[in-house]
Formats: C-alpha cells, sequence, structure tokens
C-alpha cells in the first residue's frame, strides 16, 4: 500500500494535503523565557512524509550527480562530501594563492534564517533550469504550496499533562525545516554563489 501511495503520488505529480502541516515545538535555549528569540523551533513533520521525500530525495540527486550539477565549492548535504573537505578545499586554496605571491585571507559568512527565506518561486525556476520538468515539477510545486503550521506546547497542570495549540497559519516562503528535501532544495538555489563571486574571491561553501 504505501509502494502504491508513493507511485500514485509521483505519477499524479501531486503532494498529499494532509501531509502539508507542520507542528512546531518551542526549545527553549537560553535568554528571558518570554521572548521568542530564546527558544528554537523544533519542526515535526508526518513520517509518511518523510518517506515519499526520501524516494524523490535518491532520484533527484541521482540525477544531478549524472549530469554533474552540484558545483564543487559545495560540501554540505551531498555525498562523499563533509566539513573536512570543505576545509580541505580552504586550505588548499589559501596555500596556493600564497604560493602565486598573493596576501590571502578569509572571511566566514554564515547566513540567518537560510532555510527560511527561499522563494518558492526560485525553488521551481532553478529546478527547471536544472532539467526537473513535466511531472516532476509539477511535484515539485505540490510539494512546496500550500503548506501549514501550528505551535504545540505542553505544559503540566495539576499534575496531568496538558497541550496546547496556536492557530494553523500558512507557510508562504522557505523549506520546511526537519523535511528531508529541504537541504538539497537550499544547496541547489546556493549552486550559483561561487559563479558570480569568481571575479572577487573563491567560494567554499558548507550549505
Amino acid at each position: 500500500p504505501i509502494t502504491n501511495l508513493i507511485n500514485k503520488s509521483l505519477d499524479e505529480g501531486v503532494f498529499p494535503s494532509t501531509l502539508k502541516t507542520s507542528k512546531i515545538y518551542p526549545k527553549y535555549k537560553s535568554g528571558k523565557t518570554t521572548e521568542a528569540t530564546s527558544y528554537r523551533p523544533i519542526s515535526l513533520i508526518p513520517n509518511f512524509s518523510k518517506i515519499l521525500e526520501r524516494v524523490v530525495l535518491n532520484r533527484l540527486t541521482e540525477h544531478l550527480h549524472q549530469h554533474n550539477l552540484f558545483t564543487s565549492k559545495q560540501h554540505g548535504f551531498i555525498k562523499n562530501r563533509s566539513t573536512t573537505t570543505a576545509i580541505t578545499q580552504l586550505i588548499e586554496g589559501l596555500i596556493e594563492k600564497l604560493e602565486q605571491g598573493y596576501i590571502a585571507s578569509t572571511i566566514l559568512l554564515d547566513f540567518s534564517k537560510a532555510f527560511d527565506c527561499l522563494d518558492h518561486k526560485l525553488i521551481i525556476k532553478k529546478l527547471r533550469v536544472l532539467g526537473i520538468s513535466g511531472k516532476e515539477a509539477q511535484w515539485f510545486q505540490s510539494y512546496i504550496s500550500d503548506r501549514k503550521q501550528l505551535v504545540e506546547i505542553t505544559y503540566e497542570d495539576n499534575h496531568v499533562l496538558q497541550k496546547m495549540k496556536s492557530q494553523v497559519l500558512p507557510i508562504t516562503r522557505g523549506v520546511p525545516q526537519g523535511s528531508v528535501l529541504g537541504p538539497v532544495l537550499y544547496i541547489l538555489l546556493a549552486n550559483d554563489f561561487p559563479k558570480y563571486l569568481e571575479n572577487f574571491c573563491e567560494a567554499v561553501m558548507f550549505a
């Protein structure tokens, strides 16, 4: 039955709407308990969504590797690449520039809320540029569209565990936190950064 559901979703280019709602559980980090920034949002999505996404991810990454579409400068969320390969590439680049007589330095950047800010239209446009079309592109459009989320908290009242839920709100941008496909969709949008920066510097990216 699970295989049939997955095949039906892919054949029709439709991601089930029942899987599009995420539950957000605020986890306290530090700071004032009355401020939202003191909490880390832990997003939980349906388990079947992760199974379906894994199938799509395997197909997508196979296509991307087969056509050599990942930039060599990206080391995050790609098989056989890691922080180790990123550091190695960075050091080798520095040594090469120093040996050529240049003064070399590094600038380290970390994008804030990167996964939350991705434009849905740009995601689909990028996938089409990379050769994803037809029902596959339609499936991704369905996957990122009309998503919703709510916040759920648990608390104890008279030694009885209670739950409280917020209003369900629409998600108009970004990729689902905790999703299987989210990371690769992000790095695909970041895939062209090294090309745009090559006249000024050499980029090394980890997500």
